[in-house]
């Protein structure tokens, strides 16, 4: 075990430029489909994909600038960077650490607002552009608080944000490291960390942790429901989707095969459908899950490697990587985009 997790950790900074190379190369490319060969009835869905995938090519820019490790010491969260950022500061590479953080979280929010819109266009006429573009400003609202300190430290010393105030001088780092966890001080790196286990800190923590969970569940759920015919009860959304495809309008129900990749209509007049993309879409949190558990592992010290502290912020940054792949592939439009331009 601990000889795969030091070939792990050796790997380390070539896994970082791997997952930025394929996030910024799918993240881009789905952008220009999105803005350049999005049909009428996708306008909706579309703008939604904007908010994600330029939030997703912010943070595996971020996870590349950084590269970071996170320390788990006894009342204290440290970080060490080993990306471009420490050429210029330990700062800056906080700086990004914060925006990483607020771009991982608004990444869940987008995921679970894209089943959301799934199951309402099967309740519902396919909601406006404007609507969809106020949603997410909208949820962008919780990641922003963190953002909007960062901005006001950078255009302005005299403000002091939320969580960027909760870092620590070098100074400080330097010395909490020699009392508590002496094992770092020869560590290579930029060396960061927070005045201990302040509120800001901790507050910050929950924000970045405790939605993975839910959210992971939401998804679940709202992948599983579908509307009944005579009914306001809900059931599954993948058993019985022909069920429901005979209620909703035309349009819907093109959009609906677009984003669930729907085929044919059989003999019998059933829908054979492949659900490969929700299934996929569905588990790319489970990274973020495994990042978690990681992080609670070495919080309550359960079990020790230092590639385990460099997987916390990696796995946090495949999903924003890989989700672009899933809109590429399964949606039609999109998938046609690609094969005449980069086959």
């Amino acid at each position: 075990m601990d000889s795969f997790l030091d070939s792990l950790g050796a790997a380390f900074s070539s896994i970082h430029l791997s997952i930025f190379l394929i996030g910024f190369t799918s993240n881009t490319i789905l952008l220009s489909a999105a803005v350049l060969h999005t049909p009428a009835n996708l306008k909706s869905y579309s703008t939604l994909l904007k908010f994600g995938t330029v939030n997703d090519l912010i943070c595996v820019f971020c996870d590349f600038i950084n590269m970071q490790r996170i320390l788990v010491v006894p009342g204290n969260l440290l970080y060490i960077s080993y990306g471009p950022c420490t050429r210029i500061s330990v700062r800056l590479c906080y700086l990004v650490h914060c925006l990483q953080i607020g771009t991982i979280v608004y990444s869940y929010y987008v995921m679970l607002a894209s089943f959301i819109f799934r199951l309402w266009i099967l309740l519902r006429p396919t909601p406006r552009s404007s609507t969809v573009f106020s949603i997410m400003i909208a949820i962008a609202i919780p990641p922003a608080l963190v953002l909007m300190c960062i901005l006001l430290n950078i255009f302005a010393i005299m403000f002091h944000g939320w969580f960027t105030s909760a870092q620590a001088d070098n100074g400080f780092v330097k010395r909490y490291i020699q009392v508590n966890a002496p094992r770092y001080l020869n560590e290579k790196g930029a060396l960061s960390g927070n005045f201990g286990m302040t509120a800001q800190l901790i507050i910050t923590c929950i924000f970045t942790i405790a939605p993975v969970v839910p959210i992971y569940i939401c998804i679940i759920i709202v992948r599983q429901m579908k509307r009944k015919k005579t009914t306001h009860t809900y059931c599954q959304i993948l058993s019985n989707l022909s069920a429901s495809m005979t209620n909703i309008s035309t349009r819907n129900r093109n959009l609906h095969r677009i984003l669930v990749k729907v085929v044919q209509f059989s003999k019998r007049g059933k829908i054979q459908q492949n659900n490969k993309a929700l299934t996929i879409h569905a588990c790319l949190p489970l990274l973020s899950s495994f990042a978690v558990l990681i992080y609670l592992i070495r919080l309550f010290d359960i079990y020790y490697h230092p590639s385990l502290e460099k997987a916390i912020t990696t796995l946090a940054s495949v999903p924003p990587a890989l989700g672009a792949f899933c809109s590429l592939y399964y949606i039609e439009p999109y998938r046609r985009y690609i094969s005449f331009h980069y086959s």
